[in-house]
């Protein structure tokens, strides 16, 4: 295996993708590897540079017309070579060793590659960025936490120190609204994933099902979002209107309109026969709204004292603004920095899901959920003693929340082979466990497994160790990276695909 050098793939790439990578950059990361780097090793090193990319094996030539360019593949021989450019059948292929451009046609193309392949997508942060550069991006995410948490707790304590003669009741309410609203939107951003989940209960009532349907957004805002922003407008105005000693009546005007939200809410989860809990609480809160400012201001209202709703208003969207920012800052580096959401767009891992990847093989002792013979089957590899397997485990509700009686879902063993190993055998007491369960309990039990004990000293008979011996077997000649591992319609997912990946996989399949 040769010592892959600078002055070829990684210079194409670079170029093709119209990002900068210092030389410095490229010798510190290449002089890690004495021999040609690992699939694993080449995306570690381009998501160091920020330069998004996927792993798929096996995809039918006729969709790489689909990917982005360029595409990093292997020939037979683990040669490196990069697909810089696709005209019909032609392939303008550039290989690592013998430094040459070919154009190959699709037969040719079949021929050569081991069908492992690096999609690659840049973005405006990919390639070197500077330690300058890096700081003031921090700097701009404190400052914008600062300003957000001094923003907030001026509103609570300056402002309710204001409104205690005058608008108490819609302040209090508005509060409550507000601490409603926010908690939806942080949801909506996914925060709370597993604590502070209060909103799934039974089948009917699941804020996520709600939130994430295409009746949740208005004019390219969603419900939350909007809600946010009224019930803090109603607080700054109450403020602002007690600080410079006028009536309360223009809150009204903005507040009676509010039942229009209210009717569109109830319209919204009655269509999708999914209801959410905060939302219901919410709706409550402006109806009560609306009944103290029938009751204390009437009908007739100044519309002439609009105009100092003006710069609450103002003071509304500026705040708004930061926390938008905030919340988008955190959700593209909360989730890892190789899900590609343009891939997941297209229709490139549609097609690639419609051939047979891998050969499927039953086993006796699965851990099972869902209807055999569903539209998706998934198989989940695991070690009970993995923190990420019992993460996954218990986000399976998420999946099943959304996707009920479409997925059929296999949980094999991956773990030590020895019998006497504590993850075999506390494997083995999770099938007994979940054996008699319907598929309801098993993923509420699966959900709490962090608080299930296992008995350390429990026997099992040969019969059932064997066969998740023979789990572990199929998991080590698929050369899976590791635990969880994935498997969804005989195609291997990347290593680090999660339960929120997967619903947005199947969500284009089902599209």
């Amino acid at each position: 295996m040769k010592k892959l050098t600078v002055n070829s793939i990684f210079n194409i790439i670079f170029f093709q993708l119209s990002i900068k990578v210092s030389k410095k950059d490229i010798d510190s990361a290449l002089k890690k590897y004495y021999y040609s780097p690992s699939i694993e090793e080449i995306t570690g090193m381009l998501n160091s540079w920020n330069i998004n990319n996927l792993v798929i094996n096996n995809i039918p030539i006729k969709d790489l017309n689909n990917a982005p360019l360029p595409i990093l593949t292997f020939n037979k021989e683990n040669e490196l070579f990069v697909i810089s450019n696709i005209k019909g059948d032609n392939f303008k292929c550039f290989f690592q060793d013998s430094k040459k451009e070919i154009i190959l046609n699709a037969d040719g193309l079949l021929k050569s590659t081991n069908g492992v392949y690096i999609l690659l997508e840049a973005d405006e942060n990919s390639g070197t960025i500077n330690a300058e550069e890096k700081d003031e991006k921090i700097k701009k995410q404190i400052n914008a936490e600062k300003l957000i948490l001094i923003g907030f707790t001026l509103i609570v304590f300056f402002g309710f120190n204001k409104v205690l003669q005058n608008g108490l009741d819609i302040y209090t309410l508005s509060f409550f609204g507000l601490i409603l609203s926010v908690y939806l939107l942080l949801k909506e951003y996914s925060f709370f994933t597993q604590l502070l989940d209060v909103c799934k209960i039974g089948k009917k009532f699941n804020c996520d099902n709600v939130i994430m349907s295409q009746q949740s957004k208005l004019f390219g805002f969603s419900l939350s979002e909007i809600s946010t922003g009224f019930f803090l407008f109603l607080i700054l105005n109450v403020m602002y209107s007690n600080i410079i000693n006028i009536s309360l009546n223009n809150i009204a005007v903005f507040i009676y309109p509010s039942i229009m939200s209210v009717i569109y809410s109830f319209y919204q989860q009655l269509k999708i026969k999914q209801y959410c809990i905060v939302c219901i609480a919410i709706s409550i809160v402006l109806i009560l709204l609306i009944s103290f400012s029938i009751v204390n201001y009437g009908l007739n209202v100044n519309f002439f004292n609009i105009f100092y709703s003006v710069f609450p208003f103002s003071i509304t969207l500026l705040i708004m603004g930061l926390i938008k920012n905030y919340l988008f800052f955190y959700e593209r580096f909360r989730k890892n920095n190789l899900h590609i959401s343009s891939l997941l767009d297209s229709t490139l891992l549609t097609n690639s899901f419609k051939d047979i990847r891998i050969e499927n093989k039953a086993f006796a002792h699965e851990i099972q959920i869902g209807l055999q013979g569903a539209n998706y089957e998934m198989v989940l590899f695991m070690n009970p003693t993995c923190s990420k397997c019992k993460v996954m485990l218990k986000n399976l509700v998420r999946l099943f929340s959304e996707f009920e009686n479409q997925v059929y879902l296999r949980i094999l063993y991956s773990g030590p082979q020895e019998d006497d190993k504590y993850a075999k055998l506390m494997f083995a007491e999770l099938y007994e466990n979940l054996a008699l369960l319907g598929d309801d309990e098993k993923i509420n039990f699966l959900k709490n497994i962090n608080n299930t004990e296992f008995h350390h000293n429990k026997s099992f008979n040969n019969q059932t160790l064997d066969s998740f011996t023979n789990q572990y077997i199929w998991s080590n000649e698929l050369s899976l990276e590791g635990t969880p591992a994935i498997i969804l319609n005989n195609v291997i997912l990347p290593s680090f695909f999660g339960i929120e990946e997967i619903c947005i996989i199947l969500r284009k399949l089902i599209k």
